[in-house]
């Protein structure tokens, strides 16, 4: 199976390199923003396709450096091969061997009642309730973790509630922006739907100002420095952008461009320009008004000016034609005067002619005898006196008529006068009128100025508060900046927190994962001290067997109470039901609850090689020894037991490296009815009941029959292995199982606390009673120290590192190193050849 899994993981990592580029192009086309190759690729018409420069931090960015699941391909490469390594080792996932049964058994226990699974079961239960501990930490770390993501899903709904809110009263002062400025080459990308934070000065034109269009107008370009905010890892990226501002050169300022049509939104400062505009409108108006006015005024003043000099002037030629009329009239008068005396003279020297000319006589007889006229002057003198009263009343009535004439004259005169007085009043009339219409205007004067004042200062106003709108406006900006700068410190931090929470949640896991992996292999090894307690065969209901497998596939502990593991799922469900069946049924049932102890002593001089313990019988007891003899035990030919069972002996580094003979006896046990222990016919020996089904060693001690003391160390520490296969019989039916052990070293585990937890350089093979995980391997059997057997029983060096197995093995080896019955050198002899022959 690995030489299938390093070619597939190899083809797979090739496949994916192959597929994803090193480094993404992040092209984008200048118009519409979607991605696009090289050139116009991908492209409509001449939109050319330009470097996005948000590419960096975009999630369009798919390329080697973004993928990390390359690196997991060798990652889970290596995890299959270990696992691969593991079994072709002999080792079960978990790392155990598949022959491991746990020994380590505390005699004292044992004797208390406690058997082996019952001991073992507590170093499960021990290491299940660290895993619970350390499952219980990085859990509460996980939690930390997890209210962290809730505060960061919190500081997150704030942050884009926030944004929400910034971006709200930004477009309720800038407004939003043209529709043509959004996209393509406008100010905003495609889908923008925020404040018009450029372009917040263009404004519609207004007839009210006189404009009718952008009118000319020139273009410039300003870059800006863009920051944004990644919501993810806080980091501000500054980038640029470049804008275009159309300003009008007949002073309108900035102003949209032509084919723009109207904002979707207007803003404040929309608004206050508009109010701003309309205020000069009807500041402009109020002046025109006052203008108007003065000249208004001006016009009134010309115009009673004109009316004085009018009234004047018409005054002046009516006193002048009143003037020339009187002398005319006079001159007229005079006329009259003089044509009336003319006249009255012309006729009464007429009428004198007349009556001297009646007075002359008609004929030019004298006397009265001759018939002459004397009543001729009488005539005459009457006629002439006539003349002279006619003259008189003449002279009269032509005098009256001149007075006549003259009241005709006075009259035309007064006439005259009182015209000029009347036209004199009408001028005045009307020169007071036009003072009262001057009057009016002058006293609207102040009103006008006022209004004038109050639309000026609603000017400045207006102005303020566009002035005020734009400030608002960019200390909101400055606030949103400073805003996003303090969550970018706040994202740093979480991020921070984060990576420090997922660096402790991850070691706490990985110190789970490791201690949760150390309570597996506790279970296992209750389970196989469960299997090889009971001795059941894989049929049987209640065998340990069938846990083995479910133990190595659970991956969750189950549930740990206060009294110990509980039914259910996981290890501690498993855990809990080997102890319950092994508890209430099978404890009972086969009798460990009433153990008997069996003390006995075995010769292996009589009952292994059946050498009489007598003199005649010596020699061939030590020819024995002798065969038994090997030139050095560390020759993994010779004698490969010690290397691979025995914890082997410590020689000064300081001297030369020698061999270190020894005598290595191999046997084997046996338990069945009639046969000593050794497998002969019982004759004189101990022998232990057959009817047991289990026969375990509690402790175990060494004697020497006639050890030359003085000559040899007092005592002398020699090894016995139980190098092949126990054997038990199995309780219902009596059928023999052997069993090939494996004694891998699992020491028992402390309590572990918060504290072991929370140190950095932890692992949970620390809190393990006398090693760590390196010890996860064969337990080497240490020396037993062989006693003189004239001592006393009680003084024997009785060992216990054999506690637990079965006294039935296939093959025992016993190994005497010399070095351990005297040190080199030997100027008394050979310390084997003493121990054997003794001393000559």
């Amino acid at each position: 199976m690995g030489s299938t899994q390093r070619p597939g993981a190899y083809f797979d990592w090739v496949m994916a390199n192959a597929i994803l580029d090193d480094q993404g192009d992040g092209m984008i086309c200048q118009e519409t923003g979607t991605p696009c190759g090289e050139g116009t690729t991908g492209c409509n018409g001449n939109d050319p396709c330009i470097p996005d420069l948000n590419y960096e931090n975009s999630i369009r960015k798919v390329d080697r450096t973004t993928v990390k699941d390359i690196g997991e391909i060798a990652s889970a490469y290596s995890e299959i091969q270990s696992t691969l390594d593991k079994a072709d080792a002999g080792l079960n996932p978990l790392g155990l061997a598949s022959n491991v049964v746990p020994f380590g058994l505390n005699p004292t226990a044992i004797q208390q009642g406690q058997t082996h699974f019952d001991q073992i079961y507590q170093r499960a239960v021990s290491a299940l309730s660290n895993a619970v501990t350390a499952f219980n930490y990085a859990n509460e770390n996980t939690r930390r973790l997890r209210n962290l993501q809730d505060r960061v899903d919190t500081f997150d709904d704030l942050v884009e509630e926030r944004e929400l809110d910034y971006e709200a009263r930004l477009i309720e002062i800038f407004g939003k922006p043209y529709p043509e400025d959004i996209g393509g080459t406008g100010a905003y990308p495609v889908g923008y739907n925020g404040p018009d934070l450029y372009h917040y000065d263009y404004a519609d034109p207004s007839e009210l100002i006189g404009t009718q269009g952008s009118g000319n107008t020139t273009t410039f370009t300003i870059t800006f420095q863009e920051q944004t905010v990644d919501p993810v890892s806080g980091v501000i990226t500054v980038s640029p952008r470049t804008v275009n501002f159309v300003v009008s050169t007949d002073g309108l300022g900035l102003v949209k461009p032509e084919g723009w049509t109207e904002r979707t939104e207007p803003g404040e400062i929309q608004f206050s320009r508009s109010e701003l505009l309309q205020g000069i409108g009807r500041y402009q108006q109020s002046v025109d008004r006052y203008e108007s006015l003065i000249d208004q005024i001006e016009i009134q003043a010309d115009l009673l000016e004109s009316l004085y000099e009018l009234n004047r002037n018409v005054l002046q030629v009516m006193r002048e034609g009143q003037a020339l009329q009187q002398s005319l009239n006079q001159q007229i008068l005079v006329s009259r005067l003089l044509q009336a005396r003319f006249r009255t003279i012309g006729a009464n020297a007429l009428r004198i002619a007349n009556a001297i000319a009646e007075g002359l006589p008609t004929s030019l007889i004298g006397g009265l005898a001759n018939g002459g006229d004397f009543t001729g002057p009488i005539r005459a003198s009457v006629r002439r006196a006539a003349s002279f009263i006619e003259f008189a009343f003449n002279q009269t009535a032509d005098a009256l008529s001149v007075v006549e004439q003259q009241r005709q004259f006075d009259k035309e005169w007064a006439s005259a006068e009182q015209q000029i007085q009347i036209t004199g009043y009408q001028g005045d009339y009307q020169v007071e009128q036009q003072v009262a219409a001057l009057r009016n205007l002058v006293r609207q004067l102040p009103s006008s100025r006022l209004e004038i004042y109050t639309l000026g200062e609603s000017v400045n106003q207006a102005t303020g508060r566009y002035h005020a709108a734009i400030g608002r406006g960019l200390r909101l900006l400055d606030q949103r900046a400073a805003y996003r700068r303090r969550t970018a410190d706040e994202v740093s931090e979480f991020r921070y927190q984060d990576m420090a929470y997922r660096v402790f949640r991850n070691e706490s896991l990985q110190k789970y994962r490791a201690q949760f992996d150390l309570a597996a292999e506790y279970v296992y090894l209750a389970a196989r001290a469960y299997d090889y307690e009971t001795n059941l065969l894989g049929t049987h209901a209640l065998a340990g067997r069938q846990y083995l497998t479910n133990i190595v596939k659970q991956r969750t502990l189950g549930v740990m109470a206060q009294s110990g593991p509980q039914i259910g799922s996981g290890l501690a469900g498993t855990l809990a039901e080997m102890f319950i069946n092994f508890d209430l049924v099978l404890r009972p049932q086969l009798g460990f609850n009433s153990a008997a102890e069996l003390n006995r002593t075995f010769s292996l001089r009589w009952e292994l090689f059946r050498k009489p313990n007598t003199n005649a019988f010596n020699s061939d007891w030590q020819q024995v020894l002798e065969d038994a003899r090997v030139s050095d035990i560390n020759d993994f030919v010779e004698v490969p037991e010690y290397r691979m069972f025995c914890k082997p002996l410590n020689a000064d580094p300081d001297l030369p490296a020698v061999a270190n003979p020894g005598i290595v006896l191999r046997f084997s046990t046996k338990i069945f009815s009639g046969l000593n222990f050794f497998g002969h016919a019982s004759q004189a020996d101990e022998v232990y009941p057959s009817s047991y089904d289990t026969i375990k060693l509690h402790s175990i001690g060494i004697r020497f029959e006639n050890y030359p003391l003085g000559t040899l160390n007092n005592q002398a520490e020699v090894y016995l292995v139980p190098a092949g296969m126990d054997v038990l019989r199995e309780p219902t039916n009596g059928e023999i199982r052997n069993w090939q052990l494996l004694d891998q070293t699992l020491p028992v585990p402390f309590p572990l606390g918060e504290q072991s937890l929370a140190a950095a350089d932890w692992m949970p093979w620390d809190s393990l009673s006398g090693g760590s995980r390196a010890m996860v391997k064969r337990r080497l059997i240490p020396q037993v120290t062989g006693l003189p057997a004239q001592g006393h029983e009680d003084d024997e060096d009785l060992r216990y590192h054999l506690t637990g197995r079965s006294v039935w093995n296939t093959q025992w080896v016993l190994i005497i190193p010399a070095s351990e019955l005297r040190g080199a050198p030997h100027p008394n002899g050979d310390p084997l050849d003493l121990f054997i022959y003794g001393t000559r």
